[in-house]
């Protein structure tokens, strides 16, 4: 019995020791790209680790998957809000650098959406957002606000009503989905005449079936009307 304990005790060790040893290598890994960003007037960087394979990246965080997205969220937040970055890089270097981070889907809303306003609004190209979008919905399942994101900037920058009718509509199925998105996705059907089946079939080819039936449950009124 006394040997398990001292078992169980010598894992938390390592554990601890692990941990502190990975925040300092990230720590001395921003250290050292940072001067080198500025002297090369190069803002974008790969977030540490982020070219790991997933699989790879939670074995090497112990299961503390959650500090490490904290920490590139961080990391990543400094480069997206920088007030020069549309002076010194590109809406595709931003898109993939992000991307190498969002395929390991942290589930950190902010990260979604910032990512989208930058790439519309500063960089110009919302057609960009889309990739990041769908990382960060099958990150978050539960998440509205990542596609109601989406949505406006289909409607808004795209004129894509579709696309607008399928982000807004798996908005309104998530939970604690404001009230108005429901109504406001079968007005927006209605308004454009569009097919529910032609937008559910193409939310299962973006995401999968469980999404479609969810969709599929917020057409169901505008279905069953005379």
């Amino acid at each position: 019995m006394v040997q398990c304990f001292r078992l169980v005790d010598m894992i938390k060790l390592i554990s601890i020791v692990w941990l502190v040893l990975l925040g300092l290598a990230m720590r001395v890994v921003t250290e050292r790209i940072s001067p080198l960003a500025r002297h090369r007037h190069q803002l974008v960087e790969m977030v540490p680790l982020a070219r790991l394979d997933t699989r790879l990246l939670n074995i090497i965080t112990l299961g503390y998957r959650g500090l490490y997205d904290d920490f590139a969220l961080l990391f990543s937040l400094q480069m997206l809000v920088n007030s020069n970055l549309a002076a010194l890089t590109t809406g595709p270097q931003i898109a993939y650098t992000i991307s190498q981070l969002t395929r390991h889907q942290p589930r950190i809303e902010s990260l979604y959406m910032i990512t989208c306003f930058v790439l519309t609004f500063d960089l110009r190209m919302p057609e960009l957002c889309e990739p990041i979008t769908l990382d960060g919905m099958k990150a978050m399942p539960e998440s509205w606000r990542v596609p109601v994101t989406q949505a406006f900037i289909s409607a808004e920058f795209l004129k894509d009503s579709a696309k607008a009718a399928i982000y807004y509509g798996v908005a309104a199925s998530r939970p604690q989905a404001p009230e108005f998105l429901a109504p406001l996705t079968r007005n927006l059907i209605d308004k454009q005449e569009l097919s529910p089946g032609d937008l559910s079939e193409t939310l299962r080819k973006l995401i999968g079936d469980k999404q479609r039936s969810r969709f599929d449950e917020i057409l169901s009124p505008r279905r069953q009307a005379p």
